[in-house]
């Protein structure tokens, strides 16, 4: 319920706010609580800024961060929320896929089914809901 409810006031005010403007506003609150919080728990000298860790963090923060809410916002306009609510089941299994091919991490038989069994939940909850509704007339 806590999950969803987002979902569902975002989808409710897409009109009234741009995506655009609620990404903006979700990454600054998210900011201003998580940065405070790194500093407490975190020593922020002990951080080894060389290329790699530089270039980890330019990641995440631009395209793994900020293009995909944007894309996340966008598709309120476009999709149901239960459609919506599905696209987070993806990102792991992209994951796994990408530490396997370029980290040479472990993939094993248990994964596969793990993702083909969110790929097909995602699938069916999505062409069940691409159909038209049948409608039963008598006469």
């Amino acid at each position: 319920m806590v999950a969803a409810w987002p979902n569902v006031l975002f989808k409710k005010h897409q009109k009234e706010i741009p995506h655009f403007h609620l990404n903006v506003v979700s990454q600054t609150i998210a900011v201003s609580v998580l940065l405070p919080v790194s500093f407490l728990i975190e020593d922020p000298l002990s951080v080894e800024w060389g290329l790699r860790n530089t270039a980890a963090l330019l990641y995440l923060a631009i395209p793994g961060t900020a293009v995909v809410w944007t894309v996340y916002f966008w598709l309120y306009k476009h999709l149901k929320v239960t459609q919506i609510s599905t696209i987070a089941l993806i990102p792991p299994i992209i994951a796994v896929i990408i530490g396997w091919q370029l980290l040479g991490e472990q993939f094993t038989p248990r994964m596969l089914v793990g993702a083909v069994l969110i790929l097909t939940g995602v699938l069916f909850v999505n062409y069940r809901q691409s159909r038209p509704a049948v409608v039963e007339t008598t006469l």
